[in-house]
């Protein structure tokens, strides 16, 4: 379902718009100081994360922690610096600054509503077999909906990813080849998530070599080739039978990436 999503480029386009935008607001609100950062290039996540598999160099390097992105430390960086004042043309949650008028849900409203414009997303969703998730404002903003969406469609498949005769074989091949390296693990899932090191701020030894015997396992055994095999038969019957949803997001998409460069135009 990645040709739902938006790529890296679009996805940059996006988060620089909005961005642009609050800045914006704050500027024309006469709260210059300490704008919010730009991104600069588009971030790639590894393409085989939702499958647990990094590169082996990597979990060599670091084991199973990710790396905290630049758009994570951008983020922190920029709430440390946040005053009460600022907070509040962010959200709204004044009237008034200056003699003017905070806009409705503060200078981030505006800037979701300036980037969705007229392809406006709901503000109840069921994501998946979830209970409903509530939007805050007037719905959901542009940038993340997509990934969050077709999160939730993968979310709904897998179980039944899970119960695959395939999915069974392949975790069978690496629980073997795991104890070969002298690990005892019932799926992948529970060496990733061993409490070991999922509740401590350091990353051992231990599990850096567990991290690389797991990857290691999963190239001997296809691992990944075979979850993206599995996950694409049941995707592919998912996009059938939710076409018009997909189709719908997939038309407000565009009208998003049509106005974030239309913002970022302006901004020259």
């Amino acid at each position: 379902m990645d040709q739902f999503l938006p790529t890296e480029e679009q996805n940059l386009a996006m988060d620089r718009a909005e961005k642009e935008s609050v800045n914006d607001c704050l500027k024309r609100l006469g709260h210059e100081s300490h704008p919010f950062p730009l991104p600069k290039k588009a971030e790639v996540a590894p393409s085989g994360l939702r499958f647990l598999v990094i590169p082996i160099e990597a979990a060599k390097r670091q084991g199973y922690e990710e790396p905290i992105s630049e758009a994570a430390q951008r983020a922190a960086s920029f709430d440390k610096g946040v005053t009460t004042t600022q907070a509040s043309l962010l959200s709204g949650t004044v009237s008034s600054y200056n003699g003017r008028r905070v806009p409705h849900g503060g200078c981030w409203g505006e800037a979701k509503r300036e980037l969705v414009g007229s392809a406006k997303n709901p503000k109840k969703i069921r994501l998946g077999n979830t209970a409903e998730v509530t939007s805050q404002g007037d719905g959901f903003g542009a940038v993340g909906y997509s990934e969050m969406i077709i999160s939730g469609a993968r979310g709904e498949l897998k179980p039944k990813l899970e119960k695959d005769r395939r999915t069974k074989n392949a975790i069978s091949a690496w629980v073997a080849c795991m104890r070969k390296y002298g690990y005892s693990y019932r799926n992948p899932g529970d060496a990733w998530f061993d409490g070991r090191w999922r509740h401590t701020s350091f990353t051992s030894s231990t599990e850096r070599e567990v991290a690389t015997a797991d990857m290691t396992c999963k190239e001997q055994t296809r691992y990944l080739d075979t979850m993206i095999e599995v996950s694409s038969t049941y995707e592919r019957s998912y996009i059938t039978d939710h076409a018009a949803d997909l189709k719908s997001l997939k038309l407000r998409q565009n009208v998003w990436i049509a106005n974030a460069e239309k913002i970022l135009e302006a901004q020259k």
